[in-house]
């Protein structure tokens, strides 16, 4: 189910999602007067906000099933912000700020879930780039094709496991000298990625994730099919000014 609340005028779109392989979910979240709604729904749903200034969001979602998994996700102007999954429990808070060129720029913030054994999960969670990379960061969960793929990593600091990098297009010269990739992870956890400023200034994001977040997030990518495409993608036409997303993953 699909809910869109929006009104004429500039400023951006919220919306909060929460699909998963359960049937219902008790979800609540935080609308753009401040009030928090409650209510029960069937997955996949998604309802969406116009804004200006700062939104601050809060979206939780509880598996009312005894089986399945929940998926919280927040998106600004159909770009993802981020997500958690869980057996029992996902929560994604944090604000998105309308900047000076009408678009969001995102604040840190927090996206946890919950195992059937209590664990808690990714408190950090890095910013998806691209069009429709991976269909975004989180989603529908399709079928687990690769079910059986050994997920296993070098888990030395040194070891660059996922690299999420991105260029081409009309750029300054200057601009390729001082590329940096957009999120790096690395075997022991640490996570580096960056977004943008009000002023186009450069911000740059540290967090850690524990092993059974990287596990997670590697089973992530398995569940969406990332091992099963080509190597490289070409565009139908030639265009000029066209830019690449490149998306690395390193296991043993």
């Amino acid at each position: 189910m699909s809910v869109s609340l929006v009104a004429c005028g500039g400023g951006s779109q919220l919306t909060y999602k929460v699909s998963g392989d359960a049937a219902e979910a008790a979800v609540a979240y935080t609308d753009d007067n401040g009030k928090t709604i409650e209510e029960t729904v069937s997955l996949p749903w998604e309802i969406s906000y116009k804004f200006s200034g700062t939104f601050d969001f809060e979206l939780t979602a509880n598996n009312i099933g005894e089986t399945g998994t929940v998926v919280c996700e927040v998106w600004a102007d159909e770009r993802p912000v981020g997500g958690a999954r869980g057996d029992q429990f996902a929560e994604c808070t944090g604000s998105v700020t309308t900047n000076k060129r009408g678009g969001p720029t995102e604040t840190p913030s927090n996206f946890s879930s919950r195992s059937n054994g209590g664990e808690a999960a990714a408190n950090v969670t890095p910013t998806c780039e691209g069009e429709d990379l991976m269909a975004g960061c989180f989603g529908d969960i399709p079928n687990r094709e690769d079910a059986d793929l050994v997920l296993e990593w070098d888990q030395s600091a040194e070891t660059r496991v996922i690299t999420l990098s991105y260029g081409g297009g009309l750029e300054a010269p200057v601009s390729a000298y001082n590329r940096v990739p957009r999120a790096v992870v690395w075997g022991d956890g640490r996570i580096i990625w960056q977004t943008s400023g009000e002023k186009y200034e450069r911000l740059v994001w540290e967090g850690q994730l524990s092993q059974s977040e990287m596990t997670n997030l590697l089973q992530t990518f398995a569940d969406k099919g990332f091992f099963r495409l080509d190597s490289y993608y070409q565009p139908k036409d030639e265009i000029y000014d066209s830019s690449t997303t490149s998306l690395q993953l390193n296991l043993l």
